[in-house]
């Protein structure tokens, strides 16, 4: 996700507010320019009663041109754009999708044209036959951290759902820390990927952080995460901070010698949307048993509208603070449409035993394709089965809705 800044100062501003300006601004130009570390620039525009600065960095994922931001073009028009195009504009894939919007933008006339243009675009979703790498992130007590895809379904790439195996692929699996929970399960889920797919290289990439390192990140991953400032807040973020690092040592098979290795993956898969909108967490359960299937949907319509404010701004800052993109294949449109349609019972069904009633559909779907041992694992958050939960001294006993002392 490519980083941009626009700064509007008006010409008469008094002397405080230049001087803070002057501050701040290169701090917000060195933190977006780590959102796009292959190209940045700024243009600046003086105007009569204010002076405009555009700010942009480029995180290059598509098109062969050296492209840098802000798009500008003959008419003067700017454009600072950190998104993606997948469908609604045409973009080859030789083309810059900030470039061709810009193109897009020029037939515009009227300010709905502009809205009509930005209203058909669809953004980020998984290409069938591109390469992934999974990242898993574990923590443990003593503090050492992590990375993702932990044993849980919802973790599990799609592709692997459609074996098209024409020439062997290089899968790297990020892990963080040493026996934790998800470590154990992600090794074993491993195996069972390579049993079904043994012309594939899997590298399980183990990212261990000692626990010092684990806290001297904590101000800097406070900064990202803003304005979320919860305990749970910092426990996810910490791990997702690590995992997208993805430095670490990768084991040619269980029981060889570690060697480091440091995945080049710059698309990060996060599999964000799967427990909201089939029913993974356990306060679904209990929704059910205190007002029945009425109350389990009314609990998943506000998981699904709280996502954008919980979830995904606050992923996306820590993520790529390290240069990547995060996709979430959970949340492309026709996914969620599609499960949306469905009755609630036929995606959970809080009556089964735990492991086996949670995210009921995906489950089955798993199990149709042979991941078997995956279809049924029980849910685990992330930050449990990390233990990166509530890691500094003194939050043991804290709830993680409690804010972070700064």
């Amino acid at each position: 996700m490519c980083g941009i800044l626009f700064l509007l100062c008006a010409a008469n501003a008094d002397h405080g507010t230049l001087e803070t300006l002057r501050e701040l601004f290169p701090k917000l130009q060195e933190a977006i320019c780590s959102r796009g570390p292959d190209a940045q620039d700024t243009i600046c525009y003086d105007m009569l009663q204010a002076k405009l600065t555009f700010s942009a960095s480029e995180l290059r994922l598509r098109g062969d041109a050296f492209i840098k931001q802000p798009h500008t073009d003959e008419k003067g028009n700017i454009l600072c754009w950190n998104g993606e195009i997948f469908e609604g504009i045409e973009v080859r894939a030789d083309e810059n999708d900030g470039a061709k919007l810009l193109e897009a933008l020029q037939g515009a006339e009227h300010q709905q044209d502009v809205v009509n243009v930005f209203g058909r675009i669809e953004g980020p979703h998984v290409a069938p036959d591109e390469p992934i790498d999974l990242l898993n992130v574990a923590f443990e007590n003593p503090r050492k951290i992590a990375v993702r895809v932990d044993g849980n379904v919802g973790g599990l790439p799609k592709r692997e759902k459609k074996q098209k195996l024409r020439e062997p692929l290089d899968y790297s699996t990020v892990k963080v820390s040493f026996d934790v929970p998800d470590r154990l399960t992600g090794l074993q889920e491993l195996e069972e990927l390579r049993r079904l797919c043994p012309n594939r290289t899997w590298n399980f990439l183990e990212i261990n952080v000692p626990f010092d390192e684990s806290q001297n990140a904590r101000p800097i991953v406070e900064a990202l995460m803003f304005p979320s400032r919860t305990v749970m807040d910092m426990s996810l973020a910490i791990a997702l901070y690590f995992a997208a690092r993805a430095e670490g040592q990768i084991r040619t098979h269980p029981g060889a010698e570690p060697t480091p290795y440091t995945s080049p993956a710059r698309v990060l898969l996060n599999g964000l949307g799967s427990d909201e909108l089939l029913g993974g967490y356990g306060r679904h359960r209990t929704a059910f048993k205190a007002a029945g299937w009425q109350a389990v949907i009314d609990e998943l319509q506000l998981e699904i509208d709280r996502i954008p404010t919980r979830n995904l701004g606050r992923d996306d800052r820590v993520i790529s603070s390290w240069g990547k993109e995060t996709r979430h294949p959970f949340l492309s449109l026709s996914v969620v449409n599609f499960l949306a349609q469905l009755p609630v019972h036929m995606k959970m069904d809080p009556r089964l035993e735990s492991g086996l009633g949670e995210k009921l559909l995906l489950r089955l779907a798993a199990r149709k394709v042979g991941l078997v041992e995956a279809s049924s694992r029980k849910k685990r958050a992330m930050q449990f089965g990390s233990h990166s939960a509530r890691m500094a001294p003194g939050e043991g006993d804290k709830k993680g809705d409690i804010l972070i002392e700064t």
